[in-house]
């Protein structure tokens, strides 16, 4: 399949100024370790995005109740679908208060 781009949206040439909090959500399973289990990977990569492990403590009820992993929260993460991956890393990230959500094709996987 050929796919083809209109030339006039083709950016060459540019800059763009950003400020304010950027949370990246650009790979799956980026910082994230299979043997961690869902609760010990929220309190890492909200650290590793900025916050302290008290304010990611504070937010755990918030973060896992969006996520929807309930029961399987404290299992490793290696058990875990694509999808359910996906909607840990989303919660984590929505949930550390970016002003700016960089996100990629990560929200193409998952299931119903």
């Amino acid at each position: 399949m050929d796919i083809s781009i209109p030339e006039e949206i083709v950016n060459t040439l540019g800059r763009i100024v950003v400020n304010g909090k950027r949370t990246p959500l650009l790979e799956l399973g980026a910082g994230f370790h299979p043997d961690l289990t869902g609760t010990e990977t929220i309190i890492i990569n909200g650290v590793l995005l900025g916050h302290t492990e008290a304010e990611i403590r504070a937010r755990m009820d918030e973060i896992i109740a969006f996520s929807e992993l309930g029961e399987f929260i404290n299992m490793p993460i290696r058990t875990y679908s694509s999808g359910m991956l996906m909607r840990l890393a989303f919660s984590i990230a929505v949930h550390t208060s970016p002003e700016v959500l960089l996100i990629d094709e990560i929200l193409a996987v998952g299931g119903r």
